[in-house]
C-alpha cells in the first residue's frame, strides 16, 4: 500500500512538472523539477534526483531566485551526502547559507547550517577546528529557528 501511494505522489508531481513544462512556466518548472527531485532522493533514486535537483538549480540561477537556489542547493547536499560525496555536500551547504541568508529564508538557512554541522561532526571527527565549526554553526541555526532541540 505505501509503494502504491509513492508512485501515485510520483506521477502527480511528474504530471505537474509537464504541465508547467508546457506552459513554458519556468519558475515553476525549475520548482516541480526541485520538488520531485527531492522526492525521489527520498526514494533514495538518486542519480535521477541529482540530475532532477541539478536542472532544478540552475534554473533558479538563471531566474535570480537566490532563495529557492539556496534551498534546492540544501536538497542537492543531501544527495551528496547519501552518494558519498561529503566534500562537494559540504561546499553546496556553506554556499546555501550563504544564499539563505542574504535573502532572510531563516527556516531553510537553519537546516542548512544543521546539516553543515553534522557533516563536519561525521567527516572530520577528531578535528578539533572542525568540531569548533560545527558547534558555532550549529549555535547559529539555534539562533535562527530555536524551536528545533539542538542535537545533544
Amino acid at each position: 500500500k505505501k509503494q502504491g501511494r509513492a508512485e501515485e505522489a510520483e506521477r502527480g508531481l511528474r504530471a505537474a512538472l509537464a504541465i508547467a513544462h508546457d506552459l513554458g512556466d519556468r519558475a515553476n518548472e525549475a520548482a516541480w523539477a526541485g520538488t520531485l527531485g527531492e522526492f525521489l532522493a527520498s526514494q533514495r533514486r538518486y542519480a535521477e534526483a541529482e540530475r532532477l535537483l541539478a536542472g532544478a538549480l540552475a534554473s533558479h540561477r538563471a531566474l535570480k531566485n537566490a532563495r529557492l537556489e539556496g534551498a534546492q542547493l540544501l536538497a542537492l547536499a543531501e544527495v551528496q551526502s547519501a552518494t558519498g560525496r561529503p566534500g562537494e555536500a559540504e561546499q553546496s551547504l556553506r554556499y546555501s547559507i550563504g544564499l539563505l541568508r542574504g535573502v532572510h529564508f531563516a527556516h531553510a538557512e537553519a537546516a542548512a547550517c544543521r546539516g553543515l554541522a553534522a557533516l563536519l561532526r561525521e567527516r572530520r571527527p577528531g578535528d578539533a577546528a572542525a568540531f569548533a565549526e560545527a558547534v558555532a554553526v550549529e549555535a547559529r541555526a539555534n539562533e535562527i529557528d530555536p524551536h528545533k532541540e539542538p542535537r545533544p
